[in-house]
């Protein structure tokens, strides 16, 4: 197997009106990765946060990370303004 090793960078600001504003890019120079290798980089990132909950004292417990994760994705993909949800008849998740 080729040993590879890639950073995919999140920068997370605020604009003036208070918008949340997101940018994931990956370094000049390192091999190209597509929008799911990235999305695969940043998964595994997220998994491994959420673990480390379960073993050090991070202020959360791993389940409760995961369902403000989840509902997090949940809102973002299942709304009404997201058009690939619609598409893919998606029905929300009824608590």
């Amino acid at each position: 197997m080729k040993k590879s090793n890639y950073t995919v960078t999140v920068n997370a600001k605020t604009d003036e009106n208070g918008k949340s504003v997101i940018s994931v890019a990956t370094p000049k120079g390192q091999e190209e990765l597509n929008a799911r290798q990235m999305a695969h980089v940043l998964i595994g990132g997220v998994t491994l946060l959420v673990k480390s909950c379960e073993k050090h004292d991070l202020g959360i417990k791993g389940y409760e990370l995961m369902k403000e994760i989840y509902t997090h994705l949940e809102e973002t993909f299942m709304g009404d303004e997201f058009a690939d949800a619609k598409s893919m008849n998606v029905k929300k998740v009824q608590k």
